[in-house]
């Protein structure tokens, strides 16, 4: 499921359109299509990436309430984030667009809210941090001096 099909770039970069039978929803999490709606209680595994720090507290709070609506019991959900060390903050904000990132204490009071609201319990199980300079995409500025010198 994603906001839009990249499959077609996929197949044909992997040519295996005939071999790979997923069945793709395009859907907005925040506001589930009924195609999403009809798997509410059916997720084993949500493996869901690099989208909680693009939005505000409440977006985020209305987008695990459908993660939980899509979830059955025993479900784990994974995912990648970026976040920051000590204390949840507003890292931008402009006009109507807001991004919040989580620290490891804000994510789990996240999580809590949210059971409690939908009747579910969740863990925030194992949160581990990196610092970005760790992720191995973030040239170290010396590197990339002299990368530029070189040229």
């Amino acid at each position: 499921m994603d906001i839009v099909s990249h499959w077609d770039v996929g197949f044909d970069m992997f040519k295996d359109r005939q071999k790979f039978h997923a069945n793709f929803i395009e859907s907005d999490i925040v506001h589930p299509s009924p195609q999403l709606l009809a798997l509410n209680g059916t997720v084993d595994i949500i493996y869901i990436s690099k989208v909680f720090h693009q939005w505000d507290r409440d977006t985020q709070l209305a987008a695990l309430r459908s993660i939980i609506a899509l979830s059955k019991p025993g479900c784990i959900i994974v995912g990648f984030h970026a976040a920051v060390f000590e204390g949840g903050v507003e890292a931008f904000a402009k006009n109507s667009l807001k991004m919040w990132l989580h620290d490891e204490r804000s994510w789990a009071e996240m999580w809590e809210e949210v059971g409690k609201e939908t009747g579910t319990k969740w863990h925030a199980g194992q949160v581990v941090m990196r610092k970005f300079s760790e992720l191995g995409n973030a040239p170290r500025s010396e590197e990339h001096t002299s990368e530029l010198q070189s040229r």
